[in-house]
């Protein structure tokens, strides 16, 4: 049998990383969704959303260059 201490940690770690799986869920269905957005705005007038798609690309090269400076938490999900 574990000590009491060595379950609780357990118990934490576990609770840990499901959620960070969680948020890693989270953060994909977000770039699922401006990726929507941008092909729905390239898709409209050209000239009249030419300011939005740009800011929309800006978006995701910013979250993408977050993504690979973030340190990888692998193997959790």
């Amino acid at each position: 049998m574990q000590p009491p201490n060595d379950v609780m940690r357990a118990k934490v770690l576990h609770d840990l990383g499901s959620v960070l799986c969680s948020l890693q869920r989270g953060y994909e269905a977000e770039q699922l969704h401006r990726g929507g957005l941008l092909a729905e705005l390239e898709a409209q007038d050209p000239p009249a959303s030419s300011a939005a798609i740009a800011q929309c690309k800006r978006s995701l090269a910013e979250a993408i260059m977050a993504e690979v400076a973030a340190p990888a938490v692998g193997g959790l999900c």
